[in-house]
């Protein structure tokens, strides 16, 4: 389904329009809409999540849900192998 949508605490003027999955405003098609706006509209560089999404048929049209989405951490890690001395400290 076509849907379009807003981030209220953004900007509610700038809407994004995008292809969803489901076939009605449900809480697995807004987690789509911040999946979208957090790839490819900067969503990325918001810290304050949870955001209200405001899910809408038609560019202009009226709201027809909002959802509050929020966006989960997920820590990655990188080891640097470090060369142990006799002491068994690296060096």
């Amino acid at each position: 389904m076509r849907v379009f949508y807003s981030v209220d605490e953004v900007c509610e003027l700038s809407v994004y329009e995008m292809s969803a999955a489901g076939d009605s405003f449900d809480k697995y098609v807004a987690e789509e809409c911040a999946q979208d706006y957090h790839d490819n509209h900067d969503g990325w560089e918001l810290q304050s999540w949870p955001y209200t999404f405001s899910l809408r048929e038609t560019e202009d049209g009226p709201v027809g849900a909002r959802f509050a989405v929020d966006r989960e951490a997920v820590p990655s890690f990188t080891a640097l192998a470090l060369k142990a001395t006799r002491e068994g400290r690296e060096g």
